[in-house]
């Protein structure tokens, strides 16, 4: 899967993610997948492995880190926990 480059945008509506090559912001749900599977990654860990510490499904977290879920705020809390890092760090 080819990586997609983002810019942060100041309006007056406050700061909004970019898409290089697209005007569409990116919303919360998009900015909490790309922190997950980042944080994923960046630990070496699979789906299936962040399913086991988290008590979620594979298809489940492919869901969130693609932007095609909204999850409550315990999943997140679950997936912060088993990331090692604050929730809040999975939303900004």
């Amino acid at each position: 899967m080819p990586e997609t480059e983002f810019k942060i945008d100041a309006n007056d509506s406050g700061l909004s993610l970019m898409g290089l090559g697209s005007n569409m912001p990116i919303g919360l749900n998009e900015t909490l997948g790309l922190n997950v599977a980042q944080l994923r990654k960046e630990q070496g860990l699979s789906r299936n492995e962040l399913g086991r510490l988290t008590g979620l499904r594979a298809s489940s977290i492919y869901r969130i880190e693609t932007g095609g879920s909204s999850p409550r705020l315990q999943t997140i809390e679950k997936l912060a926990r088993a990331l090692r890092v604050h929730p809040s760090e999975l939303l900004v």
